[in-house]
């Protein structure tokens, strides 16, 4: 009996958190997109891109003149990227891991329009 439990007890544990190296290890690169819609999405999933939409607030201003309402930014990153980021953190984790967003002019540029950390907030597959 008590290896029945002890062989229940493998089977229901839960997954263990990625270690902080492995959270902070991946990096987002992706391109601003200037259209929106069904169509430009879809073709835009045929060629590889994952459309995105990044929000974002200033509620770390303690000021509240400072404060902006918050903004919505369009962007597509390349679907290889978001697949290997999941196969390496297990998918409970997926969503409440903050990653580090770097948004370049185009593909493969070195040029950096704007960076920081975002937190997923759903994932299609």
């Amino acid at each position: 009996m008590s290896r029945w439990w002890r062989g229940l007890k493998t089977a229901v544990q839960t997954p263990t958190a990625p270690s902080l190296s492995a959270r902070n290890y991946h990096t987002i690169q992706a391109i601003p997109r200037e259209y929106t819609g069904n169509r430009v999405s879809a073709r835009d999933r045929e060629q590889g891109w994952i459309p995105a939409v990044v929000f974002i607030q200033s509620l770390l201003q303690k000021d509240p003149v400072n404060r902006y309402p918050s903004r919505k930014q369009l962007l597509t990153t390349e679907r290889k990227q978001i697949k290997s980021i999941l196969k390496s953190l297990q998918a409970p984790f997926f969503c409440s891991t903050t990653f580090q967003l770097q948004i370049r002019v185009w593909s493969g540029s070195s040029v950096l329009l704007d960076s920081g950390r975002v937190l997923p907030i759903k994932a299609n597959s």
